[in-house]
């Protein structure tokens, strides 16, 4: 340690040499002291004392005001000058032990900014940084002095409610501050739209909730406006909360080794609409759990995504499906059934995947199939996010001689940019047009133009979800390609689909062709019986 450091101030030092006796050393060695303090060294003495306690005093104040900096800054961002997560946190802890000794509320609202990542993928983290700023400063402003507010991380933030005395006024909270962000920002000649998703939480009726599980609560409720399209606020209520404890059975079944014996793959076939016999079929997975039941893909898929288990679940798909690629061909050549494609769905992970193509090919070589017998579905949610990237790889997938279809088209933000500048085969127009289009003019306005659409770009269209004789009778008469539904077959084991599809077979006329004016009907029922194909 350096002298510096251990040497007394002037004033100790001072101190001790007016308060250490004088010692004589005499000539035998020996050490004796001298006499007493005169008065006035001792009143030296006690000035130096004071100046001493002076010195400790304005030391101690120091460190204290470096301590509190310090606390300041650990429960500060430092990008808007909110409260953190941690000082949040601390906050609705505060308020919940306050409000449980006189019977009150609170609540709080979680606020994510909509379309902010493409904020920081056109003009960079800089430009974000600034327009996470501005989102501070107009939440300020549209907050009471009584509410709380803090930066959680990223792109969210949070408002603590204290003495909530009715739902309502969290209802006027969430409206106040999506009206404050409602109007674009401006930075010079740009203009940024940042919109939010809120979710509200409250501790009423809950009088032993915590602060972690209010919190998580809200951040159900927020996914939940998100999913519903954002730009709105949604409340954490009873069937959130079931439906939170269903997706945590989900993901605890999930994880952490993927169980391929409970799937199964389910095939509906695919049929052309002008002559009325089969022209493909869908591979459709399923999921039967011994305890959860039958689990529908819309709700374990997306939570397969975020538990990392999605692509050891697609390579089982893919697996499988050039496997019941394989059998038909060699039913095909043995009982005289048709050969028609089986399509099955890409995940957005999986068209991430650079290995993507790699491993296609290597299952094409092992069943030895073409990949002319596989065609691949992508849905529009699934290649908005990056769709220049995806865009390449559909591109060099097409080139191996896979066909694409772009499936639910129209239930995304940006339908006839894919199809421009997506490389695809088909059209899939989603269900919810066509269940509609009967009784709906913008439901139907909306099939004739994909019907249109298809037409100038030389794509098949193919209609989904089919369930009444109306419903192909009207879509047939305006020239639709292809469709699928329940009014032709459901979804079928693979045995079974072989089985229906010699059924159909054996029914079909010798160069028929369809009358526009006549409806179809639906095909030949599925035979009880089993063809028996072992893996």
């Amino acid at each position: 340690m350096a002298q510096d450091e251990v040497s007394p101030s002037g004033s100790m030092r001072r101190l001790r040499d007016s308060l250490m006796p004088t010692w004589a050393r005499r000539t035998s060695g020996n050490a004796q002291p001298a006499r007493p303090h005169k008065p006035e060294t001792l009143r030296e003495a006690m000035t130096c004392l004071r100046q001493v306690e002076a010195e400790l005093s304005a030391t101690r104040a120091h460190a204290a005001a470096r301590e509190a900096d310090f606390q300041a800054m650990a429960q500060q961002d430092a990008l808007t000058g909110l409260p953190n997560h941690e000082a949040f946190a601390h906050a609705v802890h505060s308020a919940l032990a306050q409000i449980s000794r006189r019977n009150g509320a609170i609540a709080v609202l979680l606020i994510d900014l909509d379309g902010f990542k493409a904020v920081n993928d056109t003009w960079g983290h800089a430009a974000g940084d600034r327009v996470l700023v501005a989102v501070a400063i107009r939440l300020r402003d549209a907050t009471r002095d009584t509410d709380l507010l803090g930066r959680m991380a990223g792109d969210q933030f949070a408002v603590l409610l204290q003495d909530l005395t009715e739902e309502g006024a969290a209802i006027h909270a969430a409206e106040r501050i999506l009206a404050a962000l409602r109007p674009p920002l401006s930075f010079g000649d740009v203009e940024v739209q940042c919109g939010a998703s809120i979710g509200i939480a409250t501790s009423q009726g809950y009088p032993t909730i915590n602060g972690q599980a209010l919190n998580q609560r809200a951040d159900i409720a927020v996914h939940k406006a998100k999913v519903a399209g954002g730009g709105r606020f949604h409340f954490f209520d009873t069937a959130l909360h079931e439906e939170a404890a269903e997706t945590n059975r989900i993901k605890g079944a999930l994880t952490p080794v993927l169980n391929t014996e409970q799937f199964a793959l389910a095939f509906q076939p695919r049929i052309d609409l002008q002559t009325g016999q089969p022209c493909g079929a869908e591979a459709l997975i399923r999921w039967q759990h011994p305890e959860l039941g039958l689990v529908s893909p819309a709700r374990f898929i997306p939570i397969a995504e975020a538990c990392g288990q999605i692509l050891p679940l697609c390579d089982w798909i893919a697996d499988e499906v050039f496997r019941c690629a394989a059998l038909w061909r060699t039913f095909s050549r043995t009982s005289g059934i048709p050969l028609l494609p089986i399509a099955m769905n890409l995940s957005a992970v999986q068209l991430r995947n650079n290995t993507l193509r790699s491993q296609l090919a290597g299952l094409a070589r092992a069943y030895a199939i073409p990949a002319a017998a596989i065609e691949l579905e992508v849905t529009e949610t699934a290649a908005i996010d990056d769709a220049e990237r995806m865009a390449e790889q559909l591109a060099g997938l097409r080139a191996d001689g896979y066909r694409i279809a772009i499936d639910d088209f129209g239930t995304g933000y940006a339908s006839l940019a894919l199809a421009v500048q997506l490389p695809a085969d088909y059209l899939k127009i989603d269900r919810s047009f066509i269940s509609n289009m009967l009784t709906s003019r913008r439901h139907a306005a909306a099939v004739a133009t994909t019907l249109a659409l298809g037409r100038s770009m030389d794509l098949t269209v193919v209609a989904e979800g089919i369930e009444t004789e109306q419903e192909a009778a009207y879509l047939q008469a305006r020239g639709c390609d292809e469709a699928q539904g329940y009014w032709f077959a459901k979804p079928m084991p693979f045995q079974a689909l072989m089985q229906w599809l010699k059924d159909t077979e054996s029914h079909k006329p010798q160069d028929q062709q369809m009358d526009p004016q006549v409806p179809l009907a639906p095909l030949a029922p599925l035979a009880p019986q089993a063809l028996s194909l072992s893996r």
